[in-house]
């Protein structure tokens, strides 16, 4: 059985457009990510068809879904000479009947580097099944069967699961019960139980008399009760008739009236306040007023001055005008009358030389300073006008300020004067805003007292005076004495009516309060019916509360009597009762226990039961034993695979170079043990990985061979030796040489450079087909 050849047109990112022809030896190169995982995958699912999944829709190679669609393409296998076409079709189980998904799995298939075998205990005892022809697990089954059917565990011992119905905890409890019910037996004997009945009888036929006679006295009573309640009724209806003329009238009317007094009262005082206020501001109003005139009357009178004021300053600054302007002209005007002088003097001393001299020389000096004398002159003349000028300004000025009442002798005082009169004309408008202001605040004052409030206050009094009024009309009272006086005597009524319902409630028993008279008397009515029976009841028999005492005491203790025995008896059926319940759980079945008769036959069918469960286990556990000495005999012709010269020991000795001498199968753990050149036997555990990569190949090939019998298979492999070293890998590999060379077929996938260095010559010489691996091809 080998693979020829194989097209993946497509799956998932792979796709290869020529088919790869295969020989016995080949080694399939790549890259990590190239694809060489998914083209194992696309292998398995051509071979294996849709059976890659077991029944369960379950993988059985573990992530093969990478990729969830079919590949396209497939695959060549010969088996049997000849050839045949893999894929979606056709499958590789339907050629050969022989071989089952699992066993291809854990014998033909090494993906991801994982050589160990899946459920190995269980694949090691199907293969013993089918190499040798045994029936170890119909044995195994036929004991679990046995063991099931008998209700016992794996070791012997009776089951407590919910398929057994809690076998073990049952026959616990039949044991448990049978002595119970030799308990309770010999407690009915001491307690003697058949006098309990009689004296149960007796006792309710002396609680049936005594509460005959308390019915009488119970009669007598209601008699009693009816008379009294009738006549109380009588005038509990009198006293609501005239408790309906009082409807509007109570506790709340009166507070209402109250109310209403105490808001006149304070609406009256807030009137009269308001009244007082509105006279007080209007008083004031008119102070402002006068105030007022008195302020515009000064501000007149200071206008009229202001205009003729304002004429002085105007005065005054022509004469500072004049004053600036004639001063500096003065003050140097004041050497021309000393020098018309001392001209002049010249002048009459060149004349007086002239008449001695007699010379033109001095004549022209003598016209020089006359001239001289007469410009000086004029110049004087001209500084006397200003000052004359300026002091006439002054005395205009002054005279004026006369008028106005300034006091004050020159300009600066006059200046002053001035100004204080401004000061006090700003002081006068300023009064007059500020008292404008009040007399606009007093006047909005009075006109919202006049208004709004008072017309508010108006309309408050009238009604409460309306309300007033209207509560008198309600209540038909003239004056809250009046309406006190009729409170008070609704108060006494009610009272009354209370204390006549308290009665009431004392002979008929409470009624629901929370309604109006009318149904008061209603309810009282009913109550007072239920009594009516006994209206005509004979009058011999008066009620005696003494009497009806004694007849309760002597009720409750016979009573108190009567249910001790019942509760006896009840106790008596109860167990009873419970061992039927007890007895039907642990048998499966309706058990009968209503009496002492009874107890016999269900501790009799207890014992039977305890009796046959222990015959069955007996039975059971012979016949496992018997069972399991067929198994073993069967299992020991398993050796032909393992053991010291089987083909599994042969070939592990010599890949290992002698360091493992045997391989065996231990048959009762279903597990693989080896044994080393030191005589010591291992557990596969304890084997490095690369041996134990080694092992498990090796039973691989072993059983292959003994599987396929008559031809030789192939083996997909994925990196299976990626543990080894170098030296080991080297011998792995050597390994594989002789595996081809008895005839299978490897398809060795491979990232491993080392790998393909090995196998370089091997494929130089054509004896390995080297394929490179690539997601497109």
């Amino acid at each position: 059985m080998k693979i020829k050849e194989f097209l993946i047109n497509r799956y998932g990112p792979l796709s290869h457009k020529n088919p790869v022809k295969l020989s016995n030896f080949n080694i399939l190169w790549g890259r990590n990510e190239e694809g060489k995982t998914l083209t194992i995958d696309a292998l398995v699912k051509f071979i294996l068809g849709k059976k890659y999944k077991n029944k369960r829709k379950k993988a059985i190679f573990e992530k093969i879904d990478r990729v969830e669609e079919f590949p396209e393409g497939y695959v060549v296998i010969e088996t049997n000479n000849k050839e045949y076409k893999l894929g979606n079709r056709h499958d590789l189980l339907s050629l050969r009947k022989d071989l089952s998904d699992r066993e291809f799995r854990n014998i033909f298939i090494i993906r991801n580097s994982d050589l160990s075998l899946y459920s190995e205990s269980s694949f090691y005892s199907s293969m013993i099944d089918k190499l040798t022809g045994m029936r170890t697990r119909d044995i195994e089954n036929l004991k679990a069967l046995v063991k099931s059917i008998s209700g016992l565990t794996p070791r012997g011992d009776f089951k407590n699961d919910d398929a057994s119905n809690k076998l073990k905890d049952r026959l616990q409890k039949a044991r448990k019960l049978i002595e119970d019910i030799k308990s309770l037996k010999k407690k009915v004997k001491e307690k003697k139980w058949n006098k309990l009945e009689y004296e149960k009888v007796k006792l309710e036929e002396e609680i049936d008399e005594i509460k005959k006679r308390l019915d009488d006295l119970q009669a007598a009573l209601k008699k009693e009760k009816y008379t009294k309640g009738k006549t109380l009724l009588e005038e509990l209806e009198d006293v609501i008739y005239k408790l309906k003329s009082f409807d509007k009238i109570d506790d709340k009317t009166l507070k209402e009236w109250n109310e209403i007094e105490k808001e006149l009262y304070a609406l009256f005082e807030k009137y009269q306040e308001k009244d007082i206020q509105r006279a007080r501001l209007k008083e004031q109003r008119e102070k402002v007023e006068a105030k007022i005139k008195e302020i515009r009357e000064k501000l007149k009178i200071a206008d009229s001055k202001r205009f003729q004021i304002e004429k002085l300053i105007d005065d005054i600054k022509s004469y500072e005008v004049l004053k600036e302007t004639y001063l500096p002209r003065i003050e140097k005007g004041k050497i021309y009358m000393p020098a018309m002088i001392f001209s002049f003097i010249l002048t009459i001393i060149s004349f007086f030389a002239l008449l001695l001299l007699r010379s033109y020389v001095i004549l022209g000096t003598a016209i020089v300073f006359l001239a001289l004398a007469i410009v000086f002159s004029v110049l004087a003349m001209g500084v006397r006008d200003m000052k004359a000028q300026i002091e006439r300004g002054r005395r205009l000025i002054m005279n004026k300020a006369k008028r106005l009442n300034l006091e004050g002798k020159e300009i600066d005082e006059i200046h002053a004067e001035l100004e204080r009169f401004e000061i006090e004309y700003s002081s006068h408008q300023k009064d007059l805003e500020i008292h404008e202001r009040e007399l606009s605040r007093i006047s909005d004052e009075l006109r919202k007292l006049r208004e709004e409030e008072l017309p508010k206050l108006s309309a408050d009094l009238q009604n409460a005076n309306n309300k007033l009024e209207e509560l008198k009309k309600k209540c038909q009272v003239e004056s809250r004495k009046d309406l006190e006086e009729k409170v008070n005597k609704k108060k006494e009524l009610e009272k009354r009516l209370e204390k006549i319902q308290g009665e009431l409630t004392g002979i008929l028993g409470s009624i629901p309060q929370e309604k109006n008279p009318e149904e008061i008397l209603t309810d009282w009515s009913v109550k007072l019916r239920e009594y009516e029976e006994y209206r005509d009841f004979p009058l011999d028999l008066a009620y005696d509360e003494k009497k009806e005492d004694k007849l309760r005491k002597e009720l409750k203790s016979k009573e108190e009597a009567l249910e001790a025995l019942r509760k006896e008896v009840e106790l008596f059926r109860d167990e009873l009762k419970e061992i039927q319940r007890r007895a039907t759980e642990i048998l499966l079945e309706e058990v009968t226990s209503y009496s002492v008769e009874h107890l016999d036959a269900v501790s009799k069918k207890l014992d039977e039961f305890i009796k046959t469960q222990e015959k069955l286990r007996e039975n059971a556990i012979l016949s496992e034993e018997i069972l399991s000495e067929i198994e073993m005999e069967e299992k020991e012709q398993f050796t032909f695979l393992f053991g010291k010269d089987s083909q599994v020991s042969l070939l592990f000795k010599e890949v290992t170079e002698g360091m493992y001498e045997e391989v065996k199968y231990d048959k009762d753990e279903n597990k693989i043990y080896v044994r080393n050149k030191d005589g010591e036997w291992l557990d596969t555990d304890k084997l490095s990985g690369g041996t134990f990569d080694q092992l498990y190949f090796v039973i691989r090939v072993a059983l292959g061979e003994n599987l396929l019998r008559d031809e030789k298979g192939f083996f997909i492999l994925d990196d299976p030796f990626v543990k080894s070293d170098p030296e080991r890998l080297n011998k792995e590999i050597n390994m594989l040489r002789k595996i081809i060379d008895s005839g299978w077929q490897i398809l060795y996938f491979s990232c491993k450079g080392e790998v393909k260095e090995l196998l370089k010559k091997d494929i130089k010489e054509g004896k390995v087909q080297y394929i490179e691996v690539a997601l497109k091809q």
